[in-house]
């Protein structure tokens, strides 16, 4: 479905606080950018944390019109709005205006308003995979315990952003990262490992160009559990490379599963939802929920994601 000829009523959400404030009057640019088109558009900003959530359960129970709802914030920003979508149906756009906005990199989004709001003209609308946490939870990009956890935890409070802060907090906090025992469930198969960091990545990168399933697709109706065993603290840096350069399959340490259902288990973790830390929890159940969320892409990037 083209947006420029089947769309017509699009809900904006805007988190105005997302990101390192380089998009500021974002609203003005949205209604500038989109004022010859023939779209009648809404826009909405968001309050407090959840709020996304919100304004997108009223839009769809709403008796009025909408075609579309499209977010401007980051990682964060876009989970919330994906659970307030939900099984619905509603096409879902995005403009990245986050510091790490990981499914907008692997979609083929720009980072640059003008060009991502184009997109919501231009773009098309294609069914992807999302995965179910627990029982009423969804993520469409990664979710984890352990490290990553802890980076999401720790990069949501840090003053300095971008890949540059990013990739520093990484090495920082890999160099005194002690791992733990999990047990997992994969597809009913049981394990237990002794990890690092374990990710069910729905694609392939935390955000910021961190990749931690480079050969993941959104469309191919699994989840790719990663897991990252203990390492030499010397390896730090060679590892963090690997990460920011799409070579982390290549190490040793690393194992991937592609998988339909997974369960984690460990005493007391961590976890993050896509880039958001959330309450400790003992055990997570995680599953592919196939196609189940439409979302606008590029046209270009059709045949990568």
């Amino acid at each position: 479905m083209n947006l420029k000829t089947k769309t017509r009523n699009i809900l904006f959400i805007i988190n105005p606080k997302s990101g390192p404030g380089l998009f500021p009057k974002l609203d003005q640019r949205i209604d500038n950018y989109l004022k010859d088109s023939d779209i009648i558009l809404t826009i909405k900003k968001t309050e407090y944390a959840g709020h996304a959530t919100e304004l997108c359960r009223e839009a769809i129970n709403s008796s009025e019109r909408i075609d579309a709802i499209v977010v401007a914030g980051g990682d964060g920003t876009v989970n919330e709005v994906v659970n307030g979508i939900g099984l619905s149906g509603m096409p879902l756009g995005i403009i990245p205006t986050g510091s790490g906005n990981g499914l907008a990199r692997h979609l083929g989004i720009s980072m640059l308003p003008f060009w991502s709001i184009k997109n919501i003209i231009h773009g098309q609308v294609m069914a992807i995979d999302m995965m179910k946490i627990g029982k009423n939870t969804y993520a469409a990009n990664v979710t984890g315990v352990g490290f990553d956890a802890i980076i999401s935890s720790k990069f949501q409070f840090s003053k300095i952003r971008g890949p540059i802060a990013y990739a520093k907090l990484i090495l920082e906090e890999f160099i005194k990262y002690k791992s733990s025992t999990y047990e997992i469930k994969i597809d009913g198969k049981k394990i237990v490992v002794d990890s690092a960091m374990i990710t069910a990545a729905n694609s392939s990168q935390f955000g910021n160009n961190v990749y931690i399933a480079p050969s993941a697709s959104l469309t191919d109706g699994f989840i790719n559990l990663c897991i990252l065993k203990p390492f030499p603290k010397a390896l730090a840096l060679d590892i963090v490379t690997k990460l920011m350069t799409k070579q982390i399959e290549n190490s040793k340490y690393y194992s991937r599963y592609l998988a339909k259902k997974i369960t984690i288990k460990q005493k007391k973790a961590t976890f993050q939802i896509d880039g958001e830390p959330i309450k400790e929890k003992r055990k997570i159940k995680i599953k592919v929920l196939e196609k189940s969320l439409n979302i606008i892409v590029p046209i270009k990037s059709i045949n990568k994601i």
